[in-house]
């Protein structure tokens, strides 16, 4: 919707006040929220004063500092309207305090439904926002001031499901330090990692116009929609389930290799759906205006499901109390990324150029982070390879012949009927297939899932009750 009444320039200014703002907002919170989550129930009870106004202080530092530095950003980027965006930015940050707290509680309660609560009211409260306010002319602001009421919105709401009202905690100033002292490896690693998911956009706009920026952060950040659902979801679920087998004495490498296929297949499945059905959803609501972006798109729909599976190795190590290792693959990560970046910025000017560079890096982090947790863990690799790259090899090739032949077909069919039509034969071609050839991972992979949800996969894919 936003892309019918926002431009590439706009999405361009959006990408610099994410990406001149990113280190700044990955030391959100302290890194309270994961502490909390890793923490014993009686340090839970002992430290959570000390947990909130840690990460207020912090949040707060962060809004200061970015308002003082939203006028030299703009002015090195030649950017006005930079200026005010960086300052929405801090202003998020501080709204969102309350979250870091609440959430925690109710991950450590198992409360997903919750949970995802939370995650549909404040995202119907962002994008809704964002909605209207473009609809009345906005322009780039709509992205941000709800950003800030989202903040609002997922702190009040997150802290009243769990019943906690941290305000009223004594600031335990003598426990900060403890607080600081599990949390600064968090924070160096969230950095590496907030350089990964938005780091090219401060790269590359050293190199690339601001309209091009744009086409290049609206095509990642399309597919990216699938990968931060899918991703935050299933963090939310496995770090918990980790934490709690780390505490029986049982190993995780039963777990990791249908955990990788999983998200695997859920995050393929999505994008190759996008995949099939971005032409005719391209042509019928923006009139064609984000042809350019077809190649970002189709380039990261199809890397992104593979980084998916780097979150095993961040969960595996953290669950461990490899804080410092965790930190420095983050950062090698990164590093990758920033001379990907900007080997493609200096050689091309063209997103649909640059885009499946990085898409395929990415794709090679994530599959050699997920590897390296599994031999970390005492598994097997070539039984996670085959695992995660069986699935992901039918989504890819699935939802490409859909691409090409729906693009054959649209003067005879028309862009309405291969609307309906695309992602449907594309799902059901990559749901038949993944049946067929990968019938053994699929039931390791279903035992994963909620107890509720066993017999109606089993139906769906047609495979026999144990």
């Amino acid at each position: 919707m936003l892309a019918a009444y926002l431009t590439p320039q706009d999405f361009g200014v959006y990408a610099l006040a994410l990406s001149t703002t990113m280190f700044a907002r990955v030391f959100q919170d302290a890194g309270a929220r994961d502490v909390v989550v890793s923490m014993t129930d009686v340090e839970v009870k002992r430290l959570l004063g000390a947990a909130f106004w840690t990460g207020f202080a912090t949040n707060a530092v962060i809004a200061l500092l970015l308002g003082l530095a939203a006028l030299p950003l703009s002015s090195l980027y030649s950017e006005p309207l930079l200026q005010d965006l960086v300052w929405l930015v801090g202003l998020s940050i501080l709204a969102s305090t309350g979250w870091s707290i609440g959430s925690s509680i109710l991950r450590r309660q198992l409360r997903f439904k919750a949970l995802a609560a939370v995650d549909i009211t404040t995202s119907g409260v962002q994008f809704g926002g964002s909605v209207l306010l473009a609809t009345l002319g906005f322009g780039v602001y709509s992205l941000l001031w709800p950003l800030v009421a989202a903040g609002i919105t997922r702190s009040a709401l997150s802290l009243w499901l769990a019943h906690q009202a941290p305000w009223r905690l004594p600031p335990d100033f003598s426990n900060w330090r403890t607080v600081m002292a599990r949390s600064k490896w968090l924070v160096l690693s969230g950095m590496a990692m907030g350089f990964v998911a938005q780091g090219d956009y401060f790269i590359l706009g050293a190199f690339l116009s601001t309209a091009n920026l744009g086409v290049y952060f609206f095509g990642y950040q399309l597919s990216n929609q699938v990968f931060a659902l899918v991703a935050t979801n299933a963090q939310t679920v496995l770090l918990p389930a980790l934490v709690a087998r780390r505490e029986e004495g049982r190993s995780h490498s039963a777990i990791l290799a249908p955990a990788g296929g999983l998200l695997t297949s859920a995050s393929i499945a999505i994008s190759g759906a996008l995949v099939a059905a971005y032409g005719p959803i391209n042509e019928l609501i923006w009139n064609g205006r984000w042809a350019q972006a077809t190649g970002p798109i189709v380039a990261f729909a199809w890397g992104l499901p593979l980084l998916m599976v780097y979150i095993l190795l961040r969960l595996v190590l953290i669950t461990a109390g490899r804080y410092r290792s965790w930190t420095a693959a983050s950062w090698m990560m990164a590093g990758g990324l920033a001379c990907v970046a900007a080997i493609g910025g200096l050689v091309s000017n063209e997103p649909g150029y640059i885009a499946p560079a990085i898409a395929s890096y990415l794709a090679i982090a994530g599959v050699t982070s997920g590897t390296a947790a599994v031999l970390f863990d005492g598994g097997s690799a070539a039984q996670f390879l085959a695992t995660v790259l069986k699935p992901w090899a039918i989504g890819v090739t699935t939802s490409g012949l859909v691409f090409l032949g729906s693009r054959q077909l649209t003067e005879s069919l028309g862009q309405g009927l291969l609307l309906a039509i695309a992602p449907l034969v594309q799902m059901s071609a990559f749901l038949l297939l993944l049946r067929m050839i990968c019938i053994s991972e699929l039931k390791g992979m279903i035992g994963l899932l909620p107890h509720s949800l066993h017999a109606p996969c089993r139906r769906v894919l047609l495979i026999p009750s144990q």
